[in-house]
């Protein structure tokens, strides 16, 4: 400890006495003019954030000296840190401005980037900073559309650290979700907080309730106590808060309580969301898919802010589209092509995997009939009208019906497709999709705006739903690969049900799999025996879609599988 303290003084006095070099000799001078040390070599910055109309705009800054250091405005130090060993932030480190800020730069040439979230053109440029000069610069930021007019808001339903009104307005974020992820706990109450952030049309979503690695739920109407039916909870179920070391060592909390609680909770009146990690864990989903417990599915969450900036395009399209639990979007493909409903929404999940990113940098854009509330915005998502993106604005109609709809139409009709992408980065692709296929590619010059009107015809009832991809080459303004993807159009030809027997057999046996695995981990027989019917019955759902020749004796393989104790 001795040593430690004259450390520190010993610190502080060359901090505040400057030091003489003599030829042989350092010593510190007692002379007045040389006790301070010189002043930096800075200059100031002057910097109004305008929009067309020359009122102040709320943005978003990164800001870089001629040495390629990040700097801050006092009190706003965001430095995104990788959280996962060997990963790197994608994005410079930024701040956040009202519109107007001055800060000291060191001399030489900054590098200044700006950005107001999707919906309006971007700056970068390079100021020259002298030394005791002040730079004084004003940046227009061009709205490229105004979404809000139309009806459309964005949100980001998936973060863990609190944003406040400086943030919501910078990045136009409308909603923002933050969500309390631990366990699966016995009981829940009602506990969901609404803010105004600063006003009506900016909302933070605060202490909602999820099911981590599983789904967020939404809107509880009242308390809740788990129950195995219409049964009390066993007061012994053997279930542990152990963490998963991977996907095939579930914690057995999750195992044991997860799917009664999913299924009350529906039942209960509650929205609940899907959202996926990286890699996605479908584990129960099947189960929750089967049974009509999921209302909305998270597609594109916190992998794809790092999928989104590395490789090459073609390995983009590849993890994108990745079956099985390496590509959020294969797996929903797949749910899609059995028939079932199930939209779209995005979260960043807040530090985006590691690779640090900023809130709403993955969003969804809803299109609500009335004011932002949270209720016109659950029904939004729930009724498909939605898109999610990680930059351009895609709006589709398709026979001028919105995302979401059931187009009822006769073999060989042509369907027109009308497609409206903007986007601060400029697109190059767009794709029409059909059940999880590209049946239509738009290879495009590049462009801010874009609009199209496709005649197109589907060989059978399916899905439709269209995406669209540009290329960005700033990370602190865009993602390498700016991606936007609708909700499905659900196309009914002819009145056949969409139907997909591959898509089906794969979930079956996925599934199949999973409980073979998991079961046993089930210690209470009173829990198993129940849960086990459950998974009979969504596994009996599957086989028939798939048309297996034993129906029946495949979804009995989970049945006649011993159960054992956990070990």
């Amino acid at each position: 400890m001795a040593f430690r303290s004259k450390f520190v003084l010993l610190t502080f006095v060359v901090a505040v006495v400057a030091p003489i070099d003599v030829p042989g000799q350092h010593f510190l001078s007692p002379r007045p003019q040389t006790v301070f040390a010189a002043e930096p070599a800075v200059g100031m910055l002057t910097v109004h954030v305008v929009d067309e109309a020359g009122q102040l705009l709320p943005a978003r800054v990164h800001l870089r000296d001629a040495d390629g250091r990040y700097l801050f405005l006092p009190g706003q130090a965001t430095r995104q840190s990788a959280v996962y060993k060997g990963t790197q932030p994608v994005c410079g480190d930024w701040f956040y401005t009202d519109g107007s800020f001055r800060i000291a730069v060191g001399a030489g040439e900054a590098q200044i980037d700006i950005a107001h979230g999707p919906t309006y053109a971007t700056v970068h440029d390079a100021i020259p900073i002298v030394t005791g000069q002040t730079i004084a610069k004003t940046y227009t930021l061009r709205r490229l559309i105004d979404p809000l007019a139309m009806g459309w808001y964005s949100a980001d339903e998936h973060l863990h650290q609190m944003p406040d009104a400086a943030l919501m307005l910078a990045e136009d974020l409308n909603l923002a979700a933050v969500p309390i992820c631990g366990g699966v706990e016995l009981s829940y109450r009602p506990r969901q907080k609404v803010t105004p952030l600063p006003d009506a049309n900016h909302l933070l979503v605060t202490e909602l309730p999820a099911i981590e690695w599983d789904c967020f739920l939404w809107n509880l109407p009242q308390p809740l106590e788990l129950r195995l039916d219409d049964e009390p909870w066993p007061q012994e179920d053997f279930a542990t808060s152990d963490r998963p070391g991977g996907s095939a060592d579930l914690r057995t909390s999750f195992v044991v309580r997860t799917p009664f609680l999913v299924e009350q909770m529906h039942a209960a009146g509650v929205t609940t969301i899907a959202y996926m990690h990286d890699p996605p864990r479908i584990w129960y989903y099947p189960l929750y898919v089967a049974n009509g417990w999921i209302d909305v599915y998270g597609v594109l969450e916190n992998s794809y802010c790092s999928i989104a900036n590395r490789g090459t395009e073609a390995e983009f399209w590849e993890r994108l589209e990745r079956d099985g639990t390496s590509g959020n979007f294969g797996v929903w493909y797949r749910f899609l092509n059995c028939g079932y409903r199930l939209p779209a929404s995005a979260g960043t999940d807040n530090v985006g995997m590691g690779v640090g990113v900023w809130k709403g940098y993955n969003r969804v854009y809803a299109k609500l009939d009335g004011p932002l509330t949270v209720e016109n915005w659950l029904n939004a998502l729930k009724r498909g009208r939605t898109f999610v993106t990680n930059r351009p604005l895609l709006f589709v109609t398709v026979d001028g019906q919105e995302p979401g709809s059931e187009l009822h139409v006769k073999a060989a009709t042509p369907l027109s497709v009308d497609i409206h992408a903007v986007s601060a980065t400029p697109i190059t692709r767009v794709d029409i999709v059909y059940q999880g296929r590209v049946l239509k590619q738009i290879d495009v010059d590049p462009a801010t705006d874009i609009r199209r009107n496709e005649k197109i015809t589907v060989p059978g009832s399916g899905w439709l739903a269209v995406r669209c991809l540009g290329r960005g080459d700033n990370p602190s303004l865009s993602p390498a690969f700016a991606f936007a993807h609708t909700s499905p159009f659900y196309v009914l030809v002819d009145g056949w049900p969409i139907r997909s027997p591959e898509d089906a057999r794969y979930f079956h046996d996925y599934f199949s799999a999973f409980m073979k695995r998991s079961l046993p981990r089930v210690r209470s027989e009173q829990i198993r025996r129940v849960l086990e019917a459950k998974c009979r019955d969504a596994l009996a759902k599957y086989a028939a879609q798939a048309e297996l020749p034993e129906a029946e004796s495949a979804a009995a393989a989970v049945r006649s599988e011993p159960a054992r104790s956990a070990r």
